[in-house]
């Protein structure tokens, strides 16, 4: 490294250290208070991002090609039904575990997760870290899929991958079930375009 260089960072930490101190000694005065400042998961509540795609992988748990596979099942699903699937996973920066569902509901919302005339859109939201997972569906998906039914999937075809550590698998194994249930009760016409 030249001399200017090692110069520019030594300016460059001292002025890092000397607003650290400052803050420090401005916060121990009682001026200000730490617990003012919005946590994270409250930041991440308030300025919720937009979906990209149809799985929405925050926490890491898949590979982009798992993303890939999982986002054409939901987009083949969509094309023949109207109705949508999201997949959100959320780690602990973006929710606690006692707001994990509070929040699922609230991307499901903010992000307008099926068709509004419909109300045909359903949210998996997934925290390997918490232990959680949701599945919320829309008042559409409600009326050919009831709460029992839903947690029966949810116990029956996601847990047992996830607790061998197998997230895509059991995400995978879920969806197909969710969509297959849906499909044949798409029969009624509830769903059709």
């Amino acid at each position: 490294m030249t001399n200017f260089t090692l110069t520019t960072m030594k300016k460059l930490l001292t002025i890092l250290l000397l607003i650290t101190a400052s803050f420090t000694s401005f916060a121990q005065s009682g001026a200000v208070s730490i617990t003012a400042i919005p946590s994270s998961p409250q930041i991440f509540w308030d300025s919720l991002p937009a979906p990209v795609g149809y799985t929405n992988d925050m926490e890491g748990l898949f590979t982009d090609a798992q993303i890939a596979h999982l986002d054409s099942i939901i987009s083949l699903f969509e094309q023949r039904t109207s109705a949508e699937i999201a997949i959100v996973t959320l780690d602990t920066t973006h929710t606690s575990e006692a707001k994990f569902d509070e929040l699922a509901e609230h991307i499901f919302n903010s992000w307008g997760i099926g068709k509004k005339d419909k109300d045909n859109g359903i949210l998996i939201s997934i925290s390997r870290m918490h232990g959680r997972i949701r599945i919320t569906n829309g008042i559409g998906i409600g009326k050919m899929l009831s709460d029992a039914e839903t947690e029966a999937i949810i116990d029956d075809y996601f847990i047992p991958a996830f607790k061998d550590g197998d997230y895509y698998g059991g995400t995978e194994k879920g969806l197909v079930r969710l969509i297959g249930i849906i499909e044949q009760r798409n029969d009624t016409q509830e769903l059709k375009k």
